[in-house]
């Protein structure tokens, strides 16, 4: 989790201070143009940024509802699937932990926040190693 948000960031950095300075240009195919093409903003390239962010989020979640499930039922390995049929499914409950993809995008959001408000990547990832300590005893890496 803290590979990903971190490589969000460098990304995130990478294309502001690319457009903040001008040595980040890059182009969409666009019909109405004269070339076929056109340069992208420097929003289009962070919201397409953040949509490939989502999806890894979302797919964490997805891997990790299929290892919880592959978990249960080897637990209950020979106990039969009648005794689970009565079960209330997973993630119904107003109180149910946070999934690791929904952390990403929490963190992922933090990471944003505290770039847009100091201007400076590594205060966001400060911040981000902070909360990751937090939720799990991460130490941060030297």
């Amino acid at each position: 989790m803290e590979d990903s948000v971190r490589a969000y960031g460098n990304l995130y950095d990478e294309i502001v201070q690319g457009y903040r300075n001008g040595t980040r240009e890059r182009y969409v195919e666009d019909e109405n143009s004269e070339t076929g093409f056109r340069k992208m903003t420097m929003e289009e390239e962070l919201s397409g940024l953040d949509r490939a962010f989502q999806k890894m989020a979302d797919r964490a979640d997805a891997r990790e509802m299929i290892e919880g499930e592959f978990k249960r039922l080897r637990t209950e390995g020979g106990k039969g699937l009648s005794t689970n049929a009565s079960k209330k499914p997973q993630g119904t409950d107003g109180d149910a932990p946070e999934t690791a993809g929904q952390k990403m995008k929490r963190l992922a959001q933090e990471w944003r926040d505290a770039y847009k408000t100091s201007g400076s990547k590594e205060s966001g990832m400060e911040k981000v190693l902070s909360m990751l300590n937090d939720m799990f005893g991460i130490r941060k890496k030297a």
